[in-house]
């Protein structure tokens, strides 16, 4: 049986500058740090049964201090990853993350993946944007993997 629709979270967020790594025409992707686990709703998406059904995410509740803990021990200072918040320009509003997973700079190729968790955010131009900035950056000018995304 499919899971009941979710309803769409509230998008809670105080305006905050972010960190911008890069630019995009319509988003930015910029550094997570612990005030965008504070203050929006990013580890709530992992408890939003529509968001994470088709996802390896949602056997398990997650929190705001789980949420932390994964960004000191997973993201912060990690050279086989990078993973980036993505940012609507015209409302600087924190929609989703994306990220380049297993980068294996020997064999030159790496996984990509992302979630966009703000349902007013859902759409084509936003995530082919934030995927197409995580290609460049990733296969064509910093990081040479320069070979295949899974």
């Amino acid at each position: 049986m499919p899971p009941h629709p979710s309803p769409t979270l509230p998008t809670t967020q105080k305006p905050q500058q972010f960190d911008i790594f890069l630019r995009g025409e319509t988003i930015a992707l910029v550094v997570l740090n612990e005030e965008i686990v504070e203050t929006t709703n990013w580890y709530k998406w992992f408890n939003d049964e529509s968001n994470a059904m088709r996802m390896q995410q949602h056997y398990f509740p997650n929190t705001q201090a789980a949420q932390l803990k994964y960004l000191r021990d997973s993201i912060n200072g990690s050279r086989s990853r990078i993973q980036l918040g993505i940012i609507k320009k015209d409302r600087n509003i924190f929609c989703g993350v994306t990220s380049l997973e297993n980068l294996d700079f020997i064999n030159r190729n790496a996984s990509i993946s992302m979630i966009i968790g703000e349902a007013s955010c859902r759409d084509l131009h936003t995530a082919y944007e934030a995927i197409t900035l995580m290609l460049i950056h990733g296969f064509f000018l910093h990081l040479g993997a320069k070979g295949r995304a899974y």
